[in-house]
Parts: C-alpha cells; structure tokens; sequence
C-alpha cells in the first residue's frame, strides 16, 4: 500500500502525468524510425505489463480473478482483443508519419465518442459543446493535413483511423455491457496478454531479426515511451484519488501540446501557422470542455 501514501501534492502529480503523455509519442516516434512497428508494440507492452502488474496491486487497486461471471470474461476477453488491436495499428500509423500529423488523429476519439452516444445512448449535448467540438475538429483537420516537409507513408492515415475505431468501440461496448470490470484490472490484463500475443507474432512472422538493427539509442527510446505510459498512468489515478478531478482532466488537454512542441524541438518536425492554428484550436477546445 506504499504508493496509496506518497506525500507528491496531487497537483504535481497530475502535472507529471501531463508531461509523460504528451513525451511517450515523441519517444514511441523516435523509436520506430528504426524498429518495426509489431516489435515495438511488443517491448512498449511488456514494459507496461510488468510496471502495471506490479505497482497496481501495491496500490491497493484489486485484480478480479475470482467471481467474475461469464459475460464479464467475455467482455475481458473482448476489451483485449479490442486494445490489442488499438496498440498495433497505432503504433504502424506512427511509425508511418510525423508524430505532429500522426498524434492528432489519435484525438478523433474525443470527438467521436460524444456524437455517438449522442446516437446510442441518447445524450443530449449541450449547443456551446457542439462549438467546442467543431473547434476541436477542425484543429485536429489543420494538425493531420499533409504540410510541406512533413514525413507521411502511404497509409498512415488508415491505420490511424482503425486505431480510433478500435478504442472507441472498446469505451462504447463497455459503456453498454458495464459489468463493474476495474478498469486498471482489464488494462493490465490486457497489457500482458498483448505481450506475450505480440512476441509470438514477432517470431512467427520473423521480425525477430529486425533486433540487429535496432541500435541502443533505438531500444532506450521504447523502453521510456512504456514506463512513461506506466507512469503516466499511476500518476493520473493518483492524482484524482486525491484531487479535484474536474482540474486534472482539464490538464490533460495540455498533452497534445507538449506533444507537438517536442515534435518540433527533439525530432525537428516542421511547425508553420497551420500548426500552431490547430494546436490552439485542439487546446481551447479541450479546456472548454473541461470546465463548461
């Protein structure tokens, strides 16, 4: 239970999470510019695993093993499938195109998941969100249109796009079958069955000899972008547990920010107005939905 007494202010914390966020990509990026997307699905996986297979339960936040129904198991087994999937095809969309272009698409989730439970669920949204949202597209439009200079493979955008439907089916299955799954416990569940299913993908399909060319510079970069995600992870549980939760998730929107702008300063992405326009419009955007 030593993590559930830290004495970090819960501001801090939430601060932190923001920063291991919006630097996992950038890292994730750096990465894959000389590793296959499968094998860094695989390290960025187990990373996770072990981090979140062992402070978790230090934390005092149980795994269910025992007493789940079978329709719980079954939605376990489908959250996983469904996460597993999200992992992949994000981490080829990223490895495809600049984390500048690449990230902002991730962010259509925000945008879609209200207007579908708009539809689904019949949730009404308030006429000053809908403004909100449409700023928030259109900066995502601005981020993700090809600029010149920028570095995009041909189907990044694709990858990316499938990435965005797998999550947000995994949030709109859950929100329909809730069976009071921990949702810590079904991201760690799933993590280390993403690990193991993602190194036997890489013998299976031989990717294993990609391991050569992958230098040490290469291999540190993954091995950070995972502990960040563990970190960053810790650090947002802990920080509403003990905080004002409606403070944290409005910091959150700084994430992207902090993503790009270390896009341009660390892998030296190019920044022209289009950019700096949309990552405006993507944290205004953010923040008023945050707070109104």
């Amino acid at each position: 239970m030593f993590f559930m007494h830290l004495s970090i202010h819960w501001v801090y914390l939430a601060l932190l999470c923001v920063l291991f966020t919006g630097l996992m990509p950038v890292f994730m990026r750096t990465a894959l510019k000389r590793m296959n997307p499968l094998v860094g699905a695989a390290i960025f996986s187990t990373i996770l695993a072990v981090i979140l297979w062992i402070i978790l339960p230090m934390m005092g936040i149980p795994f269910q093993f025992t007493g789940l129904e079978t329709k719980a198991i079954l939605l376990l087994i489908v959250d996983t499938i469904l996460l597993m999937l999200t992992t992949v095809f994000y981490f080829i969309s990223i490895s495809k195109a600049d984390i500048s272009i690449a990230q902002p698409l991730r962010l259509l989730e925000n945008i879609g998941l209200p207007v579908i439970y708009l539809f689904v669920f019949k949730e009404g949204i308030p006429s000053k969100h809908i403004f909100f949202l449409v700023m928030g597209l259109v900066g995502i439009l601005l981020l993700i249109i090809r600029r010149n200079g920028a570095h995009t493979e041909k189907g990044w955008g694709l990858y990316g796009l499938l990435a965005v439907v797998w999550i947000m089916a995994f949030h709109i299955i859950n929100r329909i079958f809730a069976f009071n799954l921990n949702i810590y416990f079904v991201l760690a569940f799933a993590e280390i069955v993403s690990a193991v299913v993602f190194w036997i993908l890489v013998l299976l399909t031989r990717h294993g000899s990609d391991f050569k060319k992958i230098t040490i510079y290469h291999g540190l970069a993954m091995i950070l972008a995972g502990l960040m995600a563990g970190a960053a992870m810790i650090c947002l549980y802990r920080s509403k547990i003990a905080g004002d939760v409606s403070i944290v998730q409005t910091l959150q929107a700084l994430a992207p920010a902090i993503t790009i702008v270390m896009a341009a300063a660390l892998l030296k992405e190019k920044m022209d107005w289009r950019v700096v326009a949309g990552m405006l419009l993507l944290l205004a955007s953010s923040i008023c939905l945050s707070i109104f």
